[in-house]
């Protein structure tokens, strides 16, 4: 039989049964085709299960692949690319892109790129959107923009002030991306330029956004402490900011039992300004839906960290965007309005400018880990991918530790570890104070399953409190059980990611109701039995966290090294901490590894926008 490897390679654990099921039922359909059509297939559907959008067939050309478990033979050998190539679009599945027949289920660009159709046409839309606002407004007076600029970004030293050129790049044009790591202020620089922006156009009609609940509440937090550091400012145009943050989906308005949304192309959302915080957790999938319910004359302002952990699914949109971390270099045309402005970025080689270039803006300069920060130090590191200088940092403290510890040390020591970050949040009767103090410490994990995953450590530390008498988990929403929620529930106001804790309630005749912070700083009860899908969360995976600070993180890192195990996992991990980062692993070698292996998400966004 045609696919009969297939099914090798998903007893073996090579590929998943979703990846066959789907080469078998496109082969159906056309059953002329290939056996290497259905190979192309099922490695381009494992390919979106592993983050990426597209398969690099190059890369998998003339490879013999799959390792069979007895006789440690490969169960496949790959064609070479042409003639591979030459199958796929005579297979009647495969269509050439930008040919007449892109209705095929699968479509295959100039640069032997393989798509499910769905991503390719998410990628296209993206471009299209993005592409469309590459331009500059209408300048109408730059001595009156500079002047807003100037008051709200005052220059305090001689340094290029990368706020102040991020606020003028957003002024400027119709799409501005700013990428900054935690504490380089992108939220503060967002508020004045919604204040820039309401000067001039004052019935300007504005949304916050962000992927998950818990990133809005902090956005709409953020951005009300932003409003009431705003000097110089009429007290009317800063209460025409808006403050109040809500999620893509909300925005887009999810119909009922459809991955569709209310808002598309057919029927835009009314807006003039649309700002997207932590935009690196949104996938191929979301931005395209988010770009085309969005109106042309609609300013786009993208924030986020291009050096974070990228989308739980496939694509690493921001990124892309950012040009994957390369150096930024503006045109001529921008350096000159930036000069007439007295904005000017530092080190710049417009003879380098490429792509889209002229709408990103970097924030490298961190408010909260200043130079002698361990934990900035280490962050910066890791980014740089200098393994050994992490490490040395990780011995220096005080803010910043590495231990390695042997198997058997890991649940001792993680429920001591637990029992002290926990014990003042269990112990105090003021829920509000509980809150607060549960937010101070966080358990992170690289993986969900696994003895050193989620799950696992989230029992060992349940059954360490109980035998210590700090909870009683002989029912299922015991006093002081964490939970995180694991799905939105719009009509509760409950999202993906937020945080509650089981307490006594004693206006509910001290029955247990679990207990949210809402925007406002207030508390929200809600009976356990309404509650959307949810779990324990004394510990959470790193993925979670994003767009969480917590005063003292420890990180808990597998013993054996793994492909998960990545720059991007321990740099988004390590700068959760503001004030002190553990790291456990089996070995300094599964760290160094994972600082040393970066995310290379394979996708034609980063080509088309930036060739």
């Amino acid at each position: 039989m045609a696919i009969h490897p297939l099914k090798q390679a998903v007893s073996q654990g090579h590929l998943r049964a979703l990846d066959r099921y789907l080469a078998e039922q496109l082969i159906e359909l056309k059953p002329e085709s290939g056996r290497n059509t259905a190979l192309a297939i099922a490695l381009t559907s494992r390919a979106a299960g592993d983050g990426h959008v597209c398969l690099e067939l190059a890369e998998w050309a003339g490879q013999a692949i799959f390792t069979d478990s007895e006789s440690q033979r490969p169960l496949i050998t790959l064609p070479e690319l042409q003639a591979w190539r030459e199958e796929l679009c005579q297979s009647g599945l495969v269509a050439q892109a930008d040919s007449e027949s892109e209705t095929a289920p699968l479509i295959i660009d100039a640069k032997d790129r393989l798509y499910l159709a769905r991503y390719y046409h998410y990628e296209g839309d993206i471009e299209s959107a993005v592409r469309q606002r590459m331009h500059s407004l209408p300048l109408s007076d730059v001595d009156s923009m500079k002047q807003n600029i100037d008051l709200l970004f005052p220059t305090i030293d001689t340094q290029p002030d990368q706020q102040k050129l991020a606020a003028a790049l957003a002024l400027l044009q119709p799409l501005t991306v700013i990428s900054g790591g935690p504490g380089t202020g992108k939220t503060t620089t967002v508020t004045r330029i919604l204040t820039l922006v309401l000067k001039q156009k004052s019935d300007a009609r504005v949304a916050l956004v962000a992927p998950t609940g818990k990133a809005a509440a902090r956005l709409t937090e953020s951005i009300r402490q932003a409003k009431q550091k705003l000097n110089g400012v009429d007290r009317e145009l800063i209460q025409m900011i808006p403050e109040k943050a809500t999620t893509v989906h909300r925005l887009l308005r999810p119909i009922r039992n459809s991955s569709q949304f209310v808002h598309n192309s057919d029927n835009p959302l009314h807006l003039d300004l649309l700002v997207v915080d932590e935009a690196s957790m949104l996938d191929v999938p979301l931005m395209a839906k988010l770009m085309k319910a969005l109106p042309m004359h609609c300013r786009i302002i993208l924030l986020g960290d291009r050096d974070q952990l990228a989308s739980v699914e496939a694509g690493s949109v921001f990124s892309d965007l950012c040009n994957r971390g390369n150096p930024i270099h503006y045109s001529d045309e921008l350096l000159e309005i930036l000069n007439s402005m007295q904005v000017m970025p530092q080190n710049m080689d417009s003879t380098q400018h490429r792509g889209m270039a002229n709408h990103v803006a970097v924030l490298t300069h961190s408010h909260r880990f200043g130079t002698n920060s361990g934990i900035g130090q280490l962050a910066r590191a890791i980014n740089r991918g200098d393994s050994q200088d992490a490490l040395e940092l990780c011995k220096q403290g005080p803010d910043t530790q590495l231990l390695e510890l042997e198997p058997g040390q890991v649940a001792d020591r993680i429920v001591r570890q637990a029992i002290k970050g926990f014990n003042q949040y269990l112990g105090t009767d003021d829920t509000l104070q509980a809150l607060e103090d549960f937010a101070s410490f966080r358990i992170l994990c690289a993986l969900r399953e696994g003895e050193y995953g989620v799950r696992e450590i989230n029992r060992t530390i349940e059954m360490g409190l109980t035998q210590a008498g700090l909870i009683d988990s002989s029912e299922v929403y015991y006093h002081g059980r964490p939970v995180m929620i694991m799905e939105n529930d719009y009509n509760l106001e409950l999202y993906n990611g937020d945080v509650g804790i089981c307490l006594r309630d004693p206006q509910a005749d001290n029955r247990v109701r679990v207990h949210f912070q809402d925007t406002e700083g207030g508390l929200r009860a809600v009976l356990p039995s309404l509650l959307p899908a949810h779990e324990t969360t004394y510990a959470m995976t790193v993925h979670k966290s994003q767009g969480s600070e917590f005063e003292h993180c420890l990180l808990v890192l597998p013993q054996r090294d793994a492909a998960v195990l990545t720059r991007e996992l321990i740099y988004t991990g390590v700068t959760r901490a503001k004030s002190r980062i553990e790291i456990w692993t089996g070995d300094t070698e599964t760290f160094c590894n994972a600082i040393e292996r970066k995310v290379e998400r394979h996708s034609g966004l980063f080509t088309r926008l930036w060739s």
